[in-house]
């Protein structure tokens, strides 16, 4: 979770100077890609905690979607840079956007729910496994500015 929360910030802030490219403003880059991202967490939290009722089913579900939010960002960005040369309306640009944001948050709001799951072994596990969870995100989410700032 860790590395999830870092890579998660990391997206947030490289696709807000990719969509200044693409939208001209930081300002508009910056609403838009924190909309998605945070639209695409909680539609991935919400199916991610209906995948998360056993723990030996959350696990494969955990690394699925693991591995579905890293194919969704490979492919948003050679997208991304073929469609850069080409900037169209400022709407069609900013459903692009949204559309290319939405599934990488997506998944990467499933692996929360999921990474709950796995380390609760009982009912009674929830809430301090959750307080893990989301400390580690968090402090990896804390980390990643500060390597992104050196790119």
């Amino acid at each position: 979770m860790l590395i999830s929360g870092g890579v998660a910030l990391f997206h947030e802030v490289l696709w807000t100077r990719l969509l200044s490219h693409l939208l001209g403003s930081s300002l508009h880059a910056f609403g838009i890609m924190l909309a998605s991202f945070l639209g695409g967490l909680a539609l991935g939290a919400a199916v991610g905690s209906a995948l998360a009722g056993g723990r030996r089913s959350a696990v494969p579900a955990f690394a699925i979607s693991q591995m579905a939010g890293a194919l969704a960002a490979a492919s948003a960005y050679i997208l991304v840079s073929r469609l850069l040369p080409e900037p169209s309306g400022r709407v069609s640009n900013t459903l692009l956007a949204a559309a290319i944001l939405v599934p990488i948050a997506f998944f990467s709001g499933a692996t929360f729910p999921l990474a709950v799951r796995i380390l609760a072994r009982r009912t009674e596990d929830a809430a301090p496994a959750a307080a893990r969870v989301y400390a580690w995100n968090t402090f990896g989410a804390i980390i990643a500015p500060w390597r992104v700032g050196l790119f």
